[in-house]
């Protein structure tokens, strides 16, 4: 009864595991490191102080303000960081706590990109692959958007893989809504996913004209 239930669910264990594998890493990493964050890491960090300034004094100008936090870059990065600094207490725990999440969502994301492509065991080894790449891991301990644009341009790809070349009415309007938050998290990440985008438009018109 007991391998019947792990063999069930497994694949959920596997990503389970990578995640707390980060998280625990993390924490460790977090409680070494004795070195300030520097550059970009820095910016970020300050920007996450200046959302979460706004979002614990909540008032009628609130949505204003958090929109005038930062004009350079995209906030949502530094805006998830402000909301997990509500539940810790140093900000740069607080990035730590958001790059897990967003490990999440790149293990989840490659695994059912893998899964759709060549199976469930495929998608296991791609996550896997993934997670123990020294710059990603290294990735995720820094408090820059870099991780979450990772993240999310991956999650990008496999809402895109699972439109079925834009048939499926559901997974396009979840890419459309994954698009707008990747282009939140970091610019860059229209780059990395207008390829593929391309790609696929191609093949659906090739598709739809002969068709019809």
């Amino acid at each position: 009864m007991r391998n019947d239930i792990i063999k069930k669910h497994n694949s959920f264990i596997v990503l389970s595991l990578l995640v707390l594998f980060y998280a625990v890493n993390n924490y460790i990493w977090f409680r070494l490191d004795e070195f300030p964050p520097y550059a970009d890491g820095a910016y970020h960090l300050l920007r996450a102080l200046d959302y979460f300034d706004i979002l614990s004094r909540p008032s009628g100008g609130m949505f204003s303000a958090l929109l005038q936090v930062d004009n350079l870059r995209p906030p949502f990065f530094p805006f998830c960081t402000a909301i997990a600094h509500f539940f810790a207490s140093d900000i740069r725990l607080a990035a730590v706590i958001t790059n897990i999440f967003f490990a999440a969502v790149l293990f989840i994301s490659i695994y059912y990109s893998g899964k759709k492509i060549a199976g469930k065991n495929c998608g296991l080894l791609a996550a896997f692959t993934v997670a123990m790449y020294p710059y990603v891991f290294g990735l995720s301990r820094i408090s820059i958007p870099d991780f979450a644009s990772l993240a999310m341009t991956s999650l990008g790809l496999c809402l895109l893989i699972y439109t079925d070349r834009f048939k499926n009415t559901l997974f396009s309007v979840l890419l459309g809504i994954a698009i707008g938050i990747g282009i939140l998290t970091a610019l860059t990440f229209v780059f990395f996913l207008a390829g593929p985008m391309i790609i696929m438009a191609a093949y659906a018109l090739i598709e739809k004209k002969e068709a019809g």
